[in-house]
């Protein structure tokens, strides 16, 4: 018997290209479920191991099993073997479908053979153990034959499945092989993988066939048997290795077709001449051939023209360059492809760098017009919108300084965004180090101020000092069209008026105010104790949302049964109500039927003449027709049972998910809650925290939590040292 197994269904594509194999005409299908589904044809039992396989983290669905025996069998005998595979491979109660079908074969007296499709998951969510399929099916092939009466067959895996006979108490069956191979047979060899079979299938040459002319040939006369029959016989790429072929195709090694040992076909063609060489073949994948060295001439050797140093090595030249001398032997293949794979790679990777350089700049210019207009369109009327603007404006400098050092060093933009900005940050904090004003032309550089723009609008808007630098000549660059020399005269006309202040249309103050220090102070006493009581208000509200969501996490919250479900929820109770509506009608009648064939069945001949056993043969055909149309019925309402089960399966497990990640949330709210008596703590000894904002806030509690967290480690030593008596 010849087996083999291959993993399926990893897909749904994969399960219809494998139902769609199974079930050709051609073939003369026919299908029976044998266990593990409740469906009636291949279609339905792949689609329940597909549900299986999802309720699990198995890759495959089935086993895709096919066995070939050596003579003809019958569907009893191929049921037996598919039972046999299914308890070998722990397989009882999984999924399984027995597809037998009828198709010449070339050898053997059989016209039969059967393909298991072995479910991976079983109904109870067991997942068959994965590796090793091909050693345990060839075992549980060699009980086959050894129950059915079949002739052993030596397979690649002869010394694991003996070994495992041995081990499990089938020492008759390992007895039985080992009369017929001995102890420690050779490996037998193959004319053919299964995809050189199909490729000679596809060029119109059937190895089967072909295999059986070269060996009658070989065992005739030999080599030049084969070669009478209209074959080529060559050497191979390896040494002792001899090709067979036919009309320029290789069909394969001489020594799988006839079956021999390579020691004895090699021995056998060095004793006979090769009337075929390397040069005059035309088979393909040949044996490289190898120039002959070419020698040079005497007159070649006397020319001085010719004369060379020994050392000298030829320059190759090509479109990328120099390329390194050719020493020794040609390049091969292999190494061409793989410096063609580097030099690919390399070129991949330039243009990704290239890319990504171009995505930051464009990021870049996209962030900055977005806080342009922002800074612009603004109005603040309170503190925390003046610092909102100021915010924006640290943020639009630190970007500009991006950009400067992304032209400087692009292989910055590999590292994302947070390389860049962080090195960005660093070179703006260091220029920005004793310098606490910024001027007319760099803002106006920055926000894109034009000639046209009201200077009081402009600072109202952005909260700064706009004025003109005393220190610093007008920037060309930054100059509107009106021209340098009308820049250079207002310059000097702000030099003549520079004792008077500038005059702001929006907040006018008196002379005096602005000269007096106690006003300044003031204003900042105002905006620090206006920062602490928005600080004392956000957290407030935050310890009151913090509470509420927490008290939201704490009730109970269940996840709405998908529209899956309720379809087959509704699916079985109407299967159910109507195989309750069919009981209902036959329930009489199936009761008397099974009080008429309770008792054996009447024998003899007075039961005949009286009629007893025509009537109770009557009544059990009859009770077998109700059961018959009960039967579909009752395989409906479990198949439906069964997918909610499966359905229910699956969205437990997504409410444990839900309730997994409602917890951490809860965790995460409960620590955040905490932090607030701490805050209120740091923000009392320290009100100018407030003026940092809700980031600077929550710093300062969680380091005045972890001092106290480390002052209470700190302390439990102490008093357990003045608690322990004196010695």
């Amino acid at each position: 018997m010849i087996a083999g197994v291959v993993r399926h269904a990893r897909t749904s594509r994969d399960a219809r290209a494998l139902q769609a194999h199974l079930m050709r005409p051609e073939n003369s299908p026919s299908v029976r479920v044998l266990a593990g589904s409740l469906a009636t044809d291949l279609a339905g039992a792949l689609a329940d191991m597909q549900r299986l396989r999802d309720s699990t983290s198995a890759d495959a669905a089935a086993l895709h099993i096919h066995l070939s025996p050596s003579r003809a069998m019958s569907d009893q005998e191929l049921s037996r073997a598919a039972e046999i595979v299914i308890q070998h491979f722990g397989a009882v109660g999984h999924p399984a479908v027995l597809i037998v079908h009828e198709k010449m074969r070339n050898g053997g007296d059989g016209d039969r053979h059967g393909h298991l499709v072995l479910g991976r998951v079983a109904p109870d969510g067991r997942v068959l153990e994965a590796g090793y399929e091909k050693i345990k099916l060839e075992t549980a092939a060699r009980l086959i034959e050894h129950e059915l009466g079949e002739l052993p067959t030596l397979g690649r895996h002869h010394r694991s499945a003996v070994k495992w006979l041995w081990s499990n108490g089938r020492s008759d069956v390992a007895d039985w092989l080992e009369v017929a191979y001995g102890a420690a047979p050779d490996k037998p060899l193959s004319p053919a993988s299964p995809a050189s079979r199909q490729g000679l299938a596809r060029q119109g040459i059937n190895l089967s066939a072909v295999r059986s002319e070269i060996r009658d040939a070989w065992t005739a006369s030999g080599a030049e048997a084969i070669r009478a029959a209209g074959y080529e016989i060559t050497p191979g790429r390896k040494s002792g290795v001899w090709v067979v072929g036919r009309d320029g195709v290789e069909i394969g090694s001489l020594d799988r077709l006839v079956g021999e040992k390579r020691a004895t076909i090699r021995s056998a063609m060095e004793a006979v001449p090769n009337p075929t060489s390397r040069k005059t073949s035309k088979l393909k994948n040949t044996q490289r051939i190898r120039k002959p060295v070419q020698r040079r001439s005497e007159s070649a050797e006397g020319d001085p023209s010719s004369r060379k140093p020994a050392n000298f090595q030829p320059r190759r030249l090509s479109s990328i360059g120099v390329r390194q001398p050719l020493i020794g032997k040609k390049t091969a293949f292999d190494e061409i492809a793989a410096a063609a794979r580097k030099w690919t790679a390399a070129i991949t990777a330039r243009l990704d760098n290239a890319l990504t350089v171009s995505c930051a700049r464009r990021w870049l210019r996209l962030r900055q017009a977005e806080l342009k207009a922002r800074i612009v369109s603004a109005a603040p009327d309170c503190t925390e919108g003046y610092r909102d603007v100021a915010r924006m404006r640290h943020e639009l400098a630190v970007l500009v300084t991006a950009a400067t050092i992304l032209t400087e060093d692009p292989e910055l933009a590999l590292g994302g965004e947070a390389v860049l900005m962080g090195a960005a940050r660093r070179r703006y904090a260091e220029r920005a180090t004793g310098h606490e004003e910024i001027g007319l032309n760099p803002l106006s550089d920055l926000l894109g101020v034009s000639n046209g723009l009201n200077v009081a609008s402009a600072q109202n808007a952005t909260g700064l000092r706009l004025g003109p630098r005393p220190d610093k000549p007008p920037n060309p660059d930054t100059v509107p069209r009106g021209g340098i020399e009308k820049a250079a005269n207002s310059r000097d006309e702000s030099k003549n008026t520079s004792s008077q202040p500038p005059e702001k249309p929006v907040q006018r103050r008196s002379q005096g105010a602005m000269d007096d220090p106690s006003s300044r102070n003031r204003r900042v006493g105002h905006s620090l104790r206006a920062a602490v009581k928005a600080a004392h208000g956000f957290l407030d509200r935050r310890e009151a949302d913090l509470h509420e969501r927490i008290a939201e996490l704490t009730l109970p919250h269940s996840l709405p049964d998908p529209n899956e479900i309720i379809e087959a929820q509704d699916k079985l109770s109407d299967l159910a109500q109507e195989l309750a509506e069919w009981d209902g009608l036959n329930y009489a009648s199936i009761a008397k039927l099974r009080i008429q064939t309770d008792r054996s069945r009447p024998v003899g001949f007075i039961a005949w003449v009286l009629g007893a056993t025509a009537r109770y043969d009557a009544a059990n055909r009859q009770l077998a027709v109700f059961y018959e149309q009960r039967e579909p019925l009752k395989n409906a309402v479990s198949h439906a049972r069964r997918c909610v089960r499966i359905l229910k399966t699956v969205q437990e497990t997504r409410q444990a998910q839900h309730d997994a990640s409602r917890r951490r949330d809860f965790d995460r709210l409960k620590s955040q809650l905490e932090l607030i008596p701490a805050a209120r703590l740091a923000l009392a000894e320290n009100p100018r925290i407030a003026l940092g904002g809700g980031k600077a806030l929550a710093a300062a509690a969680r380091q005045r939590r972890a001092e106290h967290q480390v002052a209470e480690h700190r302390d439990v030593p102490e008093e357990t040292q003045s608690t322990d008596p004196k010695p």
